[in-house]
This record gives C-alpha cells, structure tokens and sequence, in this order.
C-alpha cells in the first residue's frame, strides 16, 4: 500500500473528489467508511471498480465484505505522533505531511535513505546531468568516509 496525504480545506465531495482521482490508480479497490463524501464513489472516480464500506457504528470490518479503514487510521495515528507537539504552523503541514510519506515509503521500501534521497534528487531536477549527480552522491560519500574514519 502507498500511502498519501494531502492536506485539505474541507472533508466535502467537492474537496475529496479532485484528490481521490489524482491518486488512485486504474482497477483500485477502495475501501471506506460512510463518510457522506464518500456514498457512490465508484460512480465519480474512473479508476475505482469497486468500493466497499464499513459502517463503524457496527464494527470496525464489514462482516460481509470484510472492508475496513484500520490502515488508514494506522497511517494516521503514526503521522500525529510524528508532528511537533508545539509549534506546528498550518502553513507547513502538507511539508509534514509529504515528509512523513517519504519516511513511510523508505522504511516500507528497506531503501537507504540518503542514497534514496540523492537517487530521487537526481531524477527530478533536469538541469543536472545523470553523470554529474552520480559525482555529486560518489563527492559525499567519500566526503561522509572522511568524517567516520
């Protein structure tokens, strides 16, 4: 699973809609709860070929389909604990938000970090030849040997 996170103004369907078709890819089963912005789904995302719902007034998964958003409110319990107790400024929640999916990604990926980092940093930024960013990254790891040894 890949997580995501976008900070948004409203919990509406007009909101949520814009995202949820940015994000979900083709053939995605999703599940939910019974959020009204969510009632229909299927109908209003391309991707979305089915969409089961759990009524967590009654359980926590959908006896019948088995559907259940336990990883979803994981994912999200994990990022809280992750924020700043003080100090967290709203304008910088998406940066938040994004950095904590990078983590996620790296230790669910067992990617190093720092060569994950540069690897990404190199495929972004058109500007800097494949070859001059593998001499920067090869410049500090030699660079970060000198200080260890």
């Amino acid at each position: 699973m890949k997580t995501k996170m976008e900070n948004v103004e409203g919990r509406g369907r007009e909101q949520l809609l814009p995202i949820l078709s940015k994000w979900i890819k083709p053939e995605t089963t999703i599940h939910s709860d019974r959020h009204g912005a969510y009632f229909n789904l299927e109908q209003y995302v391309d991707h979305c070929i089915d969409h089961y719902t759990v009524n967590h007034k009654n359980n926590y998964v959908d006896p019948q389909s088995g559907a259940h958003t336990q990883s979803v409110e994981s994912n999200w319990r994990h990022c809280k604990n992750s924020l700043p107790d003080q100090g967290l400024r709203p304008y910088m929640l998406q940066s938040y938000l994004s950095t904590f999916c990078w983590h996620r990604h790296v230790k669910e990926n067992n990617l190093d970090p720092f060569l994950f980092f540069f690897g990404v940093h190199c495929r972004t930024l058109p500007t800097i030849q494949n070859w001059q960013c593998t001499k920067l990254v090869a410049v500090v790891i030699v660079s970060l040997l000198n200080v260890v040894v």
